[in-house]
This record gives C-alpha cells, sequence and structure tokens, in this order.
C-alpha cells in the first residue's frame, strides 16, 4: 500500500508540472482570462494561475486513484465498492456547483 500511495504521489506531482507547462505553453491562461474566468476565480478566492489550478486537478485525481489501489491491495473488500459508489456523484455535484457559480457570477456582471 506505502509502495502504491508513494508512487501515486510521485506520478501525480509529475503530472501536475507537465500539465500545469503545458497548458500555460498553449495560453491557457490568456484564454481562461479573455473569457472573463480568472476574474471569477480571483472572486472566489483562487489565487493561483488557472494552469496551476489544472495541474492540482490531475495531481489530486492521480494520487486519489492510486490511493485507491492502495487501499485495494490490503484486501478490504468494502473499500472499492465505497470509492465506486462515492467519488463520481462527488465529482458531478462539485462540476455542478463550479458550473452554477461561474453563471451565477456571469448573471451578477451583467445587470
Amino acid at each position: 500500500m506505502i509502495t502504491l500511495v508513494a508512487l501515486g504521489l510521485l506520478l501525480g506531482g509529475l503530472l501536475r508540472v507537465i500539465v500545469s507547462r503545458l497548458v500555460h505553453a498553449i495560453g491557457f491562461d490568456r484564454h481562461v482570462e479573455r473569457l472573463g474566468l480568472g476574474a471569477s476565480l480571483r472572486g472566489a478566492g483562487v489565487l493561483r494561475a488557472p494552469s496551476d489550478v489544472l495541474g492540482l486537478i490531475f495531481f489530486w485525481t492521480t494520487f486519489v486513484v492510486f490511493a485507491s489501489l492502495g487501499i485495494d491491495s490490503l484486501g478490504f473488500g468494502g473499500a472499492s465498492a465505497f470509492l465506486l459508489a462515492f467519488v463520481p456523484p462527488l465529482f458531478a455535484a462539485v462540476l455542478i456547483l463550479i458550473v452554477g457559480w461561474l453563471v451565477a457570477n456571469f448573471l451578477s456582471q451583467a445587470s
């Protein structure tokens, strides 16, 4: 389990750096600012660049996958079922929350 968690940390960190640099190189931050999402992120208290936020999302996703594999390797039968039942609705709820928040910010600026 420790090996899988450590591998998840290393691979997640490497993936975070690669994704952040790649999307920064293609001008992702510029496009986010042009769409007005950068100001919304700063208004919500997110002080990182959008490319860094995307890199962190990749880091945490990778880490959660490897941590769940590590828990699975211990032989607890319920751990996999719990993660499969809990994580997808959680991601859907967070996505709905983010989209709703962005729409509310957009509409508040229109008036």
